[in-house]
Parts: structure tokens; C-alpha cells; sequence
């Protein structure tokens, strides 16, 4: 068992959990000609039946840009080495709605890997988010990650789940965490988890 979780460990923390779970946003664009930059300090772990494997920090930075009303293309960084680009579409509500829901793909590539490996990740998912006043939005991001090497195949199924307290028009923070199955496609392997938690702050750029 120790063995195992050590293999997990490395397999998960090294390669595999930098991946980006969650840039901790809700489901509102940004609109036509704004944009914003964002930052998130977040912390991952893996475990497998009792054991607990060791928790190592990353932060992303990310901009974001609305092409459209409703359309954001948004660009991210990680310290773990990877960059993700997604597109954000809402598809219900507005930017003052009490409920928005938004489709939120992603492809992301390892800008380089310990072995030499290529890595690269596809991403499913949508944000939903409720908004029960102008200081507070709560959103749940479910999203089935696809991560594939050169010698594995993996998928990363889970959501985070988080709060959002806006300080004005242009500065907001957030603050969540998510939990994700991690399932190799070639072996079987399924019984670990990955767990994040994070804390963000995110600021706007307004068109006049």
C-alpha cells in the first residue's frame, strides 16, 4: 500500500494535478469589449483509502476577454507548466441575472514534463451560478478532464464548487474547492481522489 500511494502520489502531483480544475469564476461573461485579469493560489492533495498524499501549492494567472455579449475567450497560466485556453459561453442569463450558466471547453497543453512526454488535456465542462445580491455569487463547476501522455491516459471527472464577493464593479474575490476522481483509462486504476482548494482575486477592465 505504501508503495502504491507513493506511485500515486508522484503520478498525480508531479504530472497530473497541476492541471487547471478551476479558475474559480462564475458563469457571468464579461461582455463585448471588457476584459479582466485573475490570479489563483491553490493548493492540491491526492488520496487513496485512508492514506493522505502530500499537498503541493500552484497559482494561476489568467486573462479574459469578451469577443461577444455573451462569448469570452480567456487565456491561463499555471506554475505547474501548462497553458489553457477557453472559450466561455453563456447560454443562459445575462451579466445581471439572478441565475447564469455558461459552457466553459478548454484545451490544455504541459509545456514540459520531467521524461520528456508530450502531455495535453482536453476539458468538458459548464459554470452555474446563482447571484442572490450584488456582494455575493455561489457557483458549482462540474467538468470532466482528459488527460493523455505518451504513455497513459487518464480522466480527471469531478466540480468545485465556491463563493464569490464582489468589492465593486471591477475587483472581486473567490474562494472554493473541488474534488476529482482520478481514473486511468488503460489499467483500471479509480480509487484516488483529487482534492484542491484555492483562494482568487480577480480584476475588470471596463470599456467606457
Amino acid at each position: 500500500m505504501k508503495l502504491k500511494v507513493l506511485i500515486l502520489t508522484v503520478a498525480c502531483l508531479i504530472l497530473h494535478s497541476c492541471t487547471q480544475t478551476s479558475l474559480l469564476q462564475d458563469a457571468r461573461t464579461e461582455g463585448k469589449g471588457n476584459g479582466s485579469m485573475a490570479a489563483v493560489l491553490s493548493a492540491y492533495g491526492t488520496t487513496e483509502a485512508s492514506d493522505v498524499a502530500a499537498v503541493v501549492p500552484f497559482l494561476y494567472v489568467q486573462g479574459s476577454y469578451g469577443l461577444a455579449e455573451r462569448v469570452d475567450l480567456q487565456l491561463s497560466f499555471s506554475s505547474g507548466g501548462n497553458i489553457l485556453l477557453s472559450p466561455k459561453v453563456q447560454v443562459v442569463g445575462d451579466r445581471s441575472s439572478k441565475f447564469a450558466l455558461s459552457l466553459n471547453p478548454g484545451f490544455e497543453y504541459q509545456i514540459g514534463s520531467d521524461d520528456g512526454n508530450l502531455i495535453y488535456r482536453t476539458q468538458l465542462g459548464f459554470i452555474a451560478s446563482v447571484h442572490p445580491s450584488k456582494k455575493l455569487a455561489i457557483f458549482l463547476e462540474p467538468k470532466l478532464i482528459s488527460q493523455f501522455t505518451d504513455q497513459d491516459r487518464f480522466n480527471f471527472p469531478g466540480a468545485t464548487l465556491g463563493v464569490k464577493f464582489p468589492l465593486g464593479d471591477r475587483f472581486d474575490l473567490s474562494i472554493g474547492g473541488g474534488l476529482f476522481q482520478v481514473r486511468n483509462i488503460d489499467d483500471g486504476i479509480n480509487d484516488a481522489v483529487l482534492y484542491n482548494f484555492g483562494l482568487g482575486g480577480r480584476y475588470r477592465f471596463l470599456k467606457k
